[in-house]
């Protein structure tokens, strides 16, 4: 081991390391302690994150107006509490839980104190990134099929109620002909 002094700080590097094979660029195999440097585009990783935040979040207005339209004026309120409520029990409370259980999967190595395990000091960040995106797909995929089924049973129940509308209506104008005709037969009238 020897110490190397690079832009004003003091920097291990281990040598004679027997794991690491010789490159073209360092004939003796060294390491230095740390996380190796990534070459990547993060922009691009950005720019996808971004669009697809932006197409996940479509769904929330329409969440929105299906609690409010689907009741009565008067019931409004109490199903915004009743979501509200639901909502914090369901997804507020547990979700740091369970969130924190599927990211913890994805540590490679843990701190350790005192023989007690710790936070996580490294990542696999492929299995990290597979754990925290797929989630995020299977909820908005869930999300996307609860509202495309809530969207189909309005539109069925919207044209049952127009052809209940229509019968009625034509039912209406049959028995007013009906009576109409009925009172003409029956009723002479005069005026004076």
């Amino acid at each position: 081991m020897r110490y190397e002094y690079t832009q004003n700080k003091c920097v291990h590097v281990f040598t004679d390391c027997t794991c690491i094979p010789p490159s073209e660029d360092h004939l003796i195999p060294h390491a230095t302690p740390g996380e190796c440097l990534r070459d990547c585009f993060v922009v691009f990783h950005l720019f996808i994150g971004l669009l697809l935040s932006s197409f996940g979040s479509l769904t929330t207005t329409p969440t929105a107006l299906l609690k409010i339209r689907c009741v009565e004026d008067r019931d409004r309120s109490l199903v915004l509490g009743f979501a509200n409520v639901m909502a914090k029990l369901f997804a507020y409370i547990p979700g740091p839980v369970v969130w924190g259980a599927l990211i913890e999967r994805a540590c490679v190595l843990f701190q350790e104190s005192c023989g007690k395990t710790g936070n996580c000091v490294v990542y696999d960040t492929d299995k990290f990134r597979n754990i925290y995106h797929g989630n995020v797909l299977v909820l908005k995929t869930i999300d996307v099929l609860c509202l495309s089924i809530a969207l189909v049973t309005i539109l069925v129940a919207n044209k049952k109620a127009q052809k209940y509308e229509a019968v009625k209506t034509l039912k209406e104008a049959e028995n007013s002909q009906k009576l109409t005709e009925n009172g003409n037969k029956e009723f002479s009238y005069t005026t004076v």
